[in-house]
């Protein structure tokens, strides 16, 4: 894993930390998907869409133009085929949390949102976000 994307991963998991007893969120899960959301984002496409593949996702049209969102579902393979975890509700945040879904877990919606805002990021409006998840809820449970 490159220096930036680590850097990237431990402070979504600190920042997982943060917010997870606010929304009642078991904190080793929330670590644990923060720390490994993007495991699989510095591999080869060729290795993303392989493992995409071994986790059960048989990419669109569109994720066969752009193979790097794949990488959570090659993440959540990696998690698994390592024994980092076999947590059905790590795993679906871990897979959900590039696209998001419908009826995602209260971890895996927190994981989507703080993927985004988490702060090194420097995405335009990110520390909105961040104080905004922090001062109401965003997240229903």
């Amino acid at each position: 894993m490159k220096k930036k994307r680590r850097e990237h991963s431990l402070s979504t998991a600190q920042t997982m930390l943060h917010f997870a007893k606010h929304y009642r969120v078991d904190t080793e899960k929330a670590y644990i998907v923060g720390v490994f959301h993007d495991i699989a984002r510095d591999l080869s496409l060729e290795k993303i869409v392989e493992y995409s593949r071994l986790a059960g996702h048989e990419p669109d049209e569109y994720e066969e133009t752009q193979p790097l969102n794949l990488h959570a579902y090659a993440s959540r393979y990696i998690i698994e085929k390592e024994n980092i975890s076999h947590d059905n509700e790590i795993l679906m945040a871990v897979e959900q949390h590039t696209y998001g879904a419908p009826n995602m877990s209260i971890l895996a919606a927190l994981l989507y949102v703080v993927d985004f805002a988490e702060p090194t990021r420097h995405f335009k409006r990110s520390e909105e976000h961040t104080s905004e998840i922090q001062s109401r809820q965003v997240i229903s449970y």
